[in-house]
């Protein structure tokens, strides 16, 4: 089993600093544009984990992807705890890919490798799209 360790020290005012085990850092900030929000962190984890999945899994499948970026939009409940309901994700490709396998690809992050994804899953309803500009 692995042991995650991060901190989070307020900076005052609504300003705080995640900081990972190694030094790294993110600033976040209730009042924008000066940080991230908390739950514009957890769209963007749940992006960068499935992120590295699909280019990993291309790779091995020696699919040719000269660009990629993933939109992420998410609705939040009305009421407290304000929690995700549904999340979208639109994976945009170019390069010279197999739309089969780029389905395969995010299926097999869905599925079995994005644990940010899956931690979502039990409340948030999570849907996948893809393009393909060659």
């Amino acid at each position: 089993m692995e042991e995650v360790k991060t901190k989070v020290i307020w900076q005052g005012e609504k300003k705080f600093v995640g900081v990972n085990q190694y030094g790294s850092t993110l600033d976040m900030n209730l009042d924008l544009p000066e940080g991230i929000k908390p739950t514009q962190m957890a769209l963007i984890a749940i992006g960068g984990c499935t992120a590295i999945d699909v280019i990993s899994t291309l790779e091995k499948m020696r699919q040719k992807v000269i660009s990629f970026e993933i939109e992420i939009a998410g609705v939040r409940r009305d009421e407290h705890p304000r929690y995700f309901e549904e999340i979208t994700l639109v994976y945009k490709f170019k390069g010279e890919l197999d739309p089969q396998k780029v389905e395969k690809a995010i299926k097999l992050s869905k599925e079995k490798y994005c644990s940010v994804s899956n931690m979502f899953e039990p409340k948030a309803k999570i849907n996948y799209k893809f393009e393909i500009e060659s």
